[in-house]
């Protein structure tokens, strides 16, 4: 009887390392076969999965095994193998449940009423699966935003370059040091990516600066907004024309909104009427 150990936070394995492997695959049964000893001076002709219950914590295999013991003679045999799972807590995991361990962090806020668009980014979150590397998430400052803790620089600033490249925001980076060993020369640091979403959504009626409104053309200058990605997408109320504003424009002059959704009402058109403005012909009729 041999000992598997396992990990049910994450469903891996050690190995070691740790490793994922589902039950009855071919992953989880080379993992019990590198557990059996004395295979190396054998020849392994078959291996397979005995059905056990899921909830037996116990994992049966058949092998067949063939050995040249004299002469050219072989011997065949076939016995059974069983593993005991026991629970055992990776690292990793145990690094999710000890919030002081994360050596990056990564901070984003939007400081609105309505977080459309902050809801808008976890859907591109969960979608992309960008969170992949994230080891603990924590809502801070009374719901203005989200803390992503990473174990490494890269993985933060990874995450960091995907919210910039999705949605209007502007980032900086600070790091603090946490210890240093002078005779190795060594320097531990933690790290905090601060990311900060543009503070309008979509359905927001804003007025434009003059001097964007004179640069695209004289849009505006109210517009409303029908849609906030990497750029700020438009519409004029009044002539009902397109338009897009880039990342670097919106932050040169950095608009906020003055009416949101909630001041919006629905209207149903029941009937339309040409209008015919020709004063010429009109002149000619009265005449």
């Amino acid at each position: 009887m041999c000992q598997l150990q396992h990990c049910r936070e994450c469903n891996r394995y050690l190995q070691p390392p740790w490793k994922s492997a589902e039950l009855e695959s071919p992953a989880l049964l080379a993992l019990c076969l590198k557990h059996v000893k004395g295979l190396k001076r054998v020849k392994l002709i078959d291996a397979t999965f005995i059905w056990t219950e899921a909830h037996s914590r116990r994992i049966k295999i058949k092998c067949t095994i063939q050995k040249d013991v004299l002469n050219g003679t072989l011997l065949q045999q076939t016995f059974m193998v069983e593993f005991v799972v026991v629970n055992l807590q990776c690292d990793a995991c145990k690094q999710t449940w000890t919030p002081h361990l994360w050596q990056s962090a990564v901070q984003v806020r939007q400081k609105v009423d309505h977080k459309r668009t902050f809801l808008y980014l976890e859907q591109l979150i969960l979608k992309h699966n960008a969170a992949e590397k994230v080891i603990n998430i924590k809502s801070e400052f009374y719901g203005q935003g989200l803390n992503f803790h990473f174990n490494h620089r890269s993985h933060a600033q990874r995450f960091t370059n995907f919210v910039e490249d999705n949605v209007i925001c502007k980032s900086k980076h600070t790091k603090q040091l946490i210890s240093h060993d002078e005779q190795n020369g060594t320097y531990h640091y933690k790290y905090c990516f601060i990311v900060e979403l543009a503070p309008i959504c979509r359905d927001d009626l804003v007025i434009l600066p003059k001097a964007l409104s004179k640069k695209y053309g004289g849009i505006g200058p109210m517009v409303l907004l029908t849609k906030i990605t990497n750029a700020v997408h438009m519409v004029d109320i009044k002539t009902m024309q397109t338009h897009e504003i880039d990342k670097a424009s919106y932050w040169q002059h950095e608009f906020r909104s003055v009416l949101g959704r909630d001041r919006l009402s629905e209207f149903v058109v029941m009937n339309i009427e040409n209008v015919d403005n020709d004063n010429n012909s009109s002149r000619a009729a009265i005449r």
